[in-house]
């Protein structure tokens, strides 16, 4: 990782402690003091891990979400640490950077468990790094507490230790196949990382809604997920024709799409599946470019129709890392907190009275996010919890929200264990 993003990591929190203060974390956990006759509340420290990816292409979404824990994690020690049972806990952060890397992601895990003795393992923004962790943590004893990551089979894979607050992107497909076809969009060109199962997942579902309404696909281009020349694809589609432009992937492929498409000559509609911000776009492709834009996707960050808590976050985040929170801070920030609930109810570190406290849980009061609940409880059955879909246009050189898509939390969940019986 680059020296000075260490050390702006490694450096004071002071101004932290009033943020989690005003949510009960450290308000309550003074020792007594001796001579009294009570006992002196029990210390000690706490490590928690974190993987993600913190350099390469995948670290447009594995950095937002590593200085959301960070900023968490120094936020509840600045007001005195977390108190499960008796003992009052200081927390210790340990990460690694898996680049992206499935096999970089399971080492880091490996070290996590069986090194650094952690129980508690947070991070994970892509897919691909993902999957093989999640396919074999079910047999480990500690909890996943994925991010970002968007592949559907994270939470079919009948683990009872691994949790996602965040929904596949699968959950936005039908939805936004039905979507797209109501706005009278007869036909589509396609173009998406559509060999990265986050993205097909939903394009998969997107299209046999859409197409089962009458829509007609009239080309389907695939790309790589560090690819930037777009060109040889989207001269194929131009020679096409079609009512707007469809693409999927991560921000910075999307962002090359738009920009490309521009060059070529297209100035139609494109709808987009990214997840990502406006700064994030402007780094590559101009508001010229991008005008004609609107992204569809589960609601991530955005302090504009989160309410007082996404102000408060966006403001201590802006102090802390010098820079505004991306879309996806949100999902480990979220999952952090998810994971303190836990511990605080279960009164242990006994990550198996941990993972049973979580599963009852509704949404912690320090969420950011909107999530839809399930019989009061933020997770399903599977592990797997459930937030809005947003439509959003691109206007003065911002994605600007529209409205939200209707979801089926409870269908999807019956879904999703559908496919976990199939296992």
């Amino acid at each position: 990782m680059n020296r000075h993003i260490i050390k702006r990591l490694r450096s004071g929190v002071a101004g932290l402690m009033f943020s989690a203060l005003a949510f009960g974390y450290g308000a309550s956990v003074a020792a007594q003091p001796s001579g009294t006759g009570a006992p002196a509340t029990k210390t000690g420290t706490l490590s928690i891990g974190f993987v993600d990816a913190l350099t390469g292409t995948g670290a447009v979404y594995g950095m937002p979400q590593f200085e959301a824990v960070t900023l968490a994690v120094e936020q509840v020690n600045a007001a005195g640490g977390v108190m499960v049972g008796d003992t009052r806990y200081t927390l210790k952060l340990i990460h690694y950077d898996n680049k992206s890397d499935a096999t970089e992601s399971v080492s880091a895990v490996r070290k996590l468990l069986d090194l650094d003795d952690v129980r508690y393992i947070l991070g994970f923004a892509s897919t691909p790094a993902t999957m093989p962790v999640a396919q074999a943590f079910g047999r480990e004893k500690g909890l996943l507490l994925v991010g970002n990551a968007a592949g559907q089979a994270i939470t079919t894979q009948g683990a009872r230790n691994v949790f996602r607050a965040r929904a596949p992107n699968s959950y936005v497909g039908s939805p936004l196949g039905n979507w797209l076809y109501k706005q009278g969009v007869k036909s589509i060109a396609v173009i998406g990382d559509l060999n990265n199962a986050g993205f097909s997942d939903l394009y998969l579902l997107a299209k046999k809604a859409y197409t089962g309404l009458g829509g007609k696909i009239v080309a389907e281009e695939t790309f790589q997920s560090a690819d930037r020349d777009m060109y040889t694809q989207l001269t194929k589609i131009k020679a096409q024709e079609f009512d707007a432009l469809f693409a999927i992937g991560n921000v910075e492929q999307v962002a090359f799409i738009y920009r490309q498409a521009y060059e070529l000559g297209y100035k139609g509609k494109v709808y987009s599946v990214s997840a990502g911000t406006a700064a994030q776009f402007l780094k590559v492709a101009s508001p010229e470019q991008m005008k004609n834009g609107t992204e569809v996707y589960l609601v991530a960050f955005d302090q504009n129709i989160l309410g007082p808590k996404g102000k408060q976050f966006a403001t201590d985040f802006q102090k802390r890392f010098k820079h505004a929170p991306d879309a996806t801070t949100a999902n480990s920030y979220d999952m952090f907190w998810v994971l303190m609930e836990g511990l605080k109810r279960a009164g242990t570190t006994d990550w198996t009275k941990v993972a049973d406290a979580i599963r009852e849980i509704g949404a912690p009061e320090r969420a950011l996010l909107p999530y839809s609940l399930l019989n009061g409880r933020l997770f399903d059955s599977n592990g797997q919890g459930f937030a809005p879909i947003g439509v959003f246009d691109w206007k003065d050189s911002n994605w600007v929200f529209r409205e939200f898509v209707p979801g089926d939390a409870e269908g999807f969940s019956m879904f999703l264990s559908q496919q976990v019986k199939k296992k």
